[in-house]
């Protein structure tokens, strides 16, 4: 009996833990990490906006500068933007065939 109501209580700390990750409540003024895109890297920011019960604009709390919440990616760097590009280029002359180089 006393085994069962210890896997019980176990079970239930661990599906209110899932919960409260999953089903985040963010406030005005909360701090969370994010990617800053003046200091180039992540940082504490302090939530400005919410839409929707997720934090929409965030303020770093380095340098004070706003910008949208990124869930703590970078934005992808010139490099590889180019990249990307010229990927999508050579898929493109790949798919394309002969024709538009001769004609």
């Amino acid at each position: 009996m006393r085994q069962e109501r210890r896997v019980y209580l176990e079970a239930a700390i661990l599906v209110y833990s899932l919960c409260c990750c999953i089903m985040a409540n963010y406030r005005l003024g909360d701090v969370i990490d994010d990617h800053c895109i003046k200091c180039r890297r992540v940082t504490n920011h302090a939530i400005v906006s919410i839409i929707e019960g997720e934090a929409a604009k965030v303020r770093c709390r380095t340098c004070y500068h706003d910008h949208d919440f990124r869930h703590g990616q970078a934005p992808p760097s010139k490099k590889e933007l180019k990249k990307a590009a010229e990927a999508m280029e050579a898929a493109a002359h790949a798919s394309g065939g002969t024709g538009t180089a001769g004609s």
